[in-house]
């Protein structure tokens, strides 16, 4: 018998919650691995506020917002290229095998004061992600494949160590692993 449609949206909730108590409960260590990636030293720079997280459909594409912090899990001050407050970052999904580009911001061209986080600093942000379907013409920021729904993770692909975060000398390249969050589900409402 085929469930009711009113009826799904609430089923997938419960489906992605089954697994991560598998997740949650099942061996660190073996084959089901993007769950304890990031983060270097076994600690997040990333900390995600959830574990799941919805984008709505809305207009040509999805909506919605990932509350996140960046902790400087260092002993050096970290600062990341600024533009108006957007800086250079990613949200990856896991294919099975490996973690592949899901979607990034379209961030403008310009050169803001850098963010700065020193060492120990927690900062709590938010990221309103908005995209379109990967064959939708003309639209930026799109998601690069389909499904959206699935295990994803953040990165941000552009920070310095110790430096202004633009200009001639930035500063040397912070490692990824430094800012890379713990995996997390996104899945979709609506179509």
């Amino acid at each position: 018998m085929t469930p009711p449609a009113a009826l799904l949206p609430t089923l997938r909730f419960l489906l992605v919650g089954l697994v991560l108590a598998l997740v949650a409960c099942g061996d660190r260590d073996g084959p089901f691995h993007p769950y304890t990636s990031g983060g270097g030293d076994g600690e997040a720079g990333i900390r995600m506020g959830a574990g799941i997280f919805v984008l709505d459909a809305e207009g040509p594409g999805w909506y919605g917002v990932l509350t996140y912090s960046i902790t400087n899990v260092t002993r050096r001050t970290i600062s990341l290229p600024n533009c108006n407050g957007g800086f250079p970052l990613r949200l990856e999904r896991w294919s099975g095998k490996e973690w592949k580009r899901a979607w990034s911001p379209a961030l403008n061209d310009c050169a803001s004061p850098p963010i700065v986080i020193e060492p120990g600093e927690d900062r709590a942000l938010q990221l309103g992600v908005f995209g379109a379907h990967p064959d939708t013409p003309s639209w930026s920021p799109r998601f690069e494949s389909m499904p959206i729904d699935g295990i994803h993770r953040l990165v941000v692909t552009r920070a310095f160590w110790d430096g202004t975060g633009y200009g001639p000398s930035p500063g040397d390249p912070v490692p990824v692993e430094h800012l890379t969050s713990r995996a997390f589900w996104i899945v979709t409402r609506g179509e």
